[in-house]
Formats: C-alpha cells, structure tokens, sequence
C-alpha cells in the first residue's frame, strides 16, 4: 500500500475494520502511513482522545511488568 511491494501471505501488516483494509509491506511503512494519517487529519480531536486512552493503557502494562521483574 505505501512501498507497493508484494509480500507472501502470512507476512506483512494487516489491519482490517469495517469497511477498512489496510495492508502494509513492513511496520516501516506502517508506521510511515501512520504519521501520515495523524499528521494530515483535519478532524484530530477523533484521534486525540483515543491516542490518549491507549498511552495510558500501555503506560499502565508497562508499570506492572516493571513491578513484575523487581520481584
């Protein structure tokens, strides 16, 4: 999708939501996608407020695997 190259099936990033399917070739362009779709989206509160949700929820599994290896 953003590099156009082929990848085999099994390999690559899919991601698929409704009537949304999106596949890339490798998380580079993933996350070259990504950037783009952040920083190019006119209506960003829609992505704000869910962009903060999942910071805290990884920040919070992050914070109980550090707990978990000091033990």
């Amino acid at each position: 999708m953003v590099c156009g190259r082929a990848f085999p099936e099994g390999q690559g990033i899919i991601l698929s939501r409704g009537e949304v399917y999106l596949s890339f070739h490798s998380s580079r362009c993933a996350a070259k996608f990504l950037r783009r779709l952040i920083m190019d989206s006119v209506d960003y509160e829609c992505i704000e407020k869910q962009a903060n949700l999942l910071v805290k929820e990884f920040e919070e599994l992050l914070e109980k695997k550090a707990i978990t290896k000091k033990i």
